[in-house]
């Protein structure tokens, strides 16, 4: 008998994950902290936070990017009703994992506006990652290449709107290892990321110019061309 094939995608949805919490010093963490710790004294508060500081922080400083989170609200306006969008303290590899990745046949475009890094100076982590949220204190807010790799996905495209997404450590015999080939690996037929630093305003202009393209029906290459000219435009 002939056998006809269902699609479980159940969708053409976009993920937007940006604009994450990294460090105390955030405001939106200080919210936080100041409910927790109130009625401690200055002195001993301080040098608590120093401490959560310092754990979540780890061995690298990552600064926010409130650029990207003004992206995760155009993104959602110009894709309305289609578009998950996890901010601040829900851009986290926790809720990515556990809610996300567990309903990835809805995703057919998927956005990480955030740091990306390959650093062989933190403990435990010898592979490219992305920085999601490091709060509350004790969060794994790296999202590895290997946590990427176990996933399966259908997505058109993935855009890492992070410096040093497109880099990754040379093996024998495996080219360069990144997170651009990780997302590759599991189903992206395309991903767009940056090759070397690039400034938040650049990196996020020129993804939101990509998109709204996109969305109007062009080709990728297309769209990636006319963001290109704008962003040097500007």
């Amino acid at each position: 008998r002939q056998k006809t094939h269902i699609s479980d995608k159940t969708g053409n949805r976009l993920l937007v994950i940006a604009d994450p919490v990294f460090q105390l010093t955030d405001q939106r963490a200080q919210k936080v902290e100041d409910q927790r710790l109130a009625g401690l004294d200055n002195e001993v508060q301080g040098r608590l936070m120093a401490a959560i500081e310092d754990f979540a922080g780890g061995y690298i400083k990552f600064d926010r990017l409130p650029q990207t989170g003004a992206l995760a609200q155009n993104l959602s306006r110009l894709y309305p009703g289609l578009t998950d969008s996890f901010t601040g303290f829900e851009a986290s590899k926790k809720v990515f994992l556990e809610n996300s990745a567990r309903k990835m046949s809805q995703y057919d475009k998927i956005i990480f506006a955030t740091h990306g890094l390959f650093n062989d100076r933190i403990p435990g982590i010898s592979e490219p990652f992305l920085a999601l949220s490091m709060l509350p204190q004790g969060a794994n807010g790296f999202l590895t290449m290997t946590d990427v790799m176990t996933l399966k996905a259908d997505l058109s495209i993935v855009a890492l709107t992070a410096c040093q997404t497109g880099l990754g450590k040379n093996q024998t015999g495996e080219g360069v290892m990144s997170m651009g080939r990780a997302f590759q690996y599991i189903g992206a037929r395309s991903v767009l990321m940056s090759l070397w630093s690039v400034a938040e305003k650049s990196s996020v202009t020129l993804i939101e110019i990509f998109f709204k393209n996109l969305k109007e029906g062009k080709d990728k290459l297309t769209c990636l061309d006319i963001a290109r000219k704008e962003v040097r435009s500007q």
